[in-house]
């Protein structure tokens, strides 16, 4: 697997979205666009599968698996490939704009 190059650094993926379903939408949209260039192929398609069938289940089931696959399983990915001294998440100063946000390191 290879990380984001530093192009991505505070790149956001999401602004002014709160809702699960469309914040995976626009998590997974990013993550398609790039599963060659990171060597994620493979676990992209497979948490695509994941998300589908988390869907269908909490629609007919009232659970909330959409909820686990993007905290446990998406937002883990995103992170992974993030540029380096970069980590996915919230912007500090914007809950609401998720992206990949650069941080100091400490000596």
């Amino acid at each position: 697997m290879k990380r984001l190059t530093k192009e991505y650094r505070n790149m956001s993926l999401s602004h002014a979205i709160m809702g699960e379903n469309d914040l995976c939408s626009a998590f997974m949209l990013f993550l398609h666009a790039v599963k060659h260039r990171c060597d994620i192929v493979r676990r992209v398609n497979s948490l695509q599968i994941a998300l589908d069938n988390a869907i269908i289940n909490d629609f007919y089931r009232e659970e909330n698996e959409v909820s686990y696959v993007l905290n446990e399983d998406i937002w883990d990915l995103l992170d992974e490939i993030a540029p380096s001294r970069c980590c996915f998440g919230s912007h500090p100063g914007d809950g609401a704009d998720y992206g990949f946000w650069e941080y100091e390191e400490d000596f």
